[in-house]
């Protein structure tokens, strides 16, 4: 999927859509729905996401409450926010607490307007290297000599991958060893 440009995890900016990269995503995610990449740039998301993160970003115009989203605002201002409705609105909450967090009317909405343009998934470096330490010190504690066959030791790294990865993006992801018998 291409990476086009950076998102601002701090105040919106101009949205500007250059192509600055590719990202691979497997296949199956591939297959349910279109996603795109931005860079993060900015600490209003920190401590889970940093500045030169790249958010893989569903494109989508709906959002559940606690999502985070790339939202546009003005019609060319992008920002990375966690989303949270309410009837009057809708507030877009950063993780970084010298950040306010910034609240739309229903009437903004319709008039600058402010709109949800995707769903973002991040996973950054330090995800993947707690996932590979997670995963090695499950793999040590394991008596490989009483693991049956591939099958069984793919079921041992899916769930620890998958019971890690949940816990620490929040999200339920398909998890897919391939375990090669050399």
């Amino acid at each position: 999927i291409p990476v086009l440009g950076e998102i601002r995890a701090g105040l919106p900016a101009f949205a500007d859509e250059n192509i600055i990269d590719y990202e691979e995503i497997p296949d199956e995610m591939a297959k349910d729905g279109e996603y795109f990449g931005l860079k993060v740039k900015g600490d209003s998301m920190l401590p889970r996401i940093v500045e030169g993160d790249v958010v893989i970003v569903k494109k989508q115009n709906t959002a559940d409450n606690g999502d985070i989203c790339v939202v546009l605002v003005n019609g060319d201002s992008a920002t990375l926010k966690k989303v949270k409705f309410a009837d009057n609105g809708i507030m877009l909450i950063p993780n970084n607490q010298n950040y306010e967090t910034m609240f739309y009317s229903k009437k903004q909405i319709q008039e600058l307007p402010v709109e949800i343009i995707g769903k973002g998934l991040v996973i950054n470096d330090a995800i993947i290297n707690e996932a590979k330490a997670n995963l090695t010190n499950t793999l040590n504690q394991t008596d490989l000599r009483k693991v049956r066959d591939e099958s069984e030791l793919s079921g041992i790294i899916r769930r620890n991958l998958k019971n890690y990865l949940l816990k620490a993006t929040k999200k339920n992801p398909m998890i897919l060893p391939v375990v090669m018998v050399v």
